[in-house]
């Protein structure tokens, strides 16, 4: 299996969808981030995705969009962040990770990366 652009905006589109849920300001603005010609042109050499981006979501500023090689993940980063904010955060990453899984965008656990 090889990420392609369309894994990734997939990955991408589903995220932003639960992370700002009826938020269209930061839904647009983050997935804007992908229109940037000059980013995709300057990561081409090697794995041609960004490994990590911290887009947040609407309870945390920490969490991120992970990719590798073999899939995405949804990173709740949640160091420092209270109980209730763990917990909604990590509900917020099992919507995400069962649309992935759903639309065929391909999933890895932090036990699995491989970069």
């Amino acid at each position: 299996m090889k990420i392609t652009k369309n894994m990734y905006r997939k990955a991408l589109h589903f995220y932003l969808i639960y992370a700002y849920p009826d938020d269209d300001v930061q839904y647009y603005s983050k997935w804007g981030w992908l229109a940037n010609k000059d980013y995709w042109e300057g990561i081409k050499k090697g794995f041609p995705f960004p490994t990590e981006a911290c887009f947040g979501c609407h309870v945390s500023r920490n969490t991120k969009l992970r990719c590798s090689p073999v899939g995405f993940m949804f990173d709740t980063n949640d160091i420092g962040d209270s109980d209730e904010i763990i917990k909604e955060v990590k509900r917020i990453a099992s919507e995400v990770e069962k649309d992935w899984y759903e639309y065929g965008v391909p999933i890895y656990m932090r036990n699995e990366m491989r970069l």
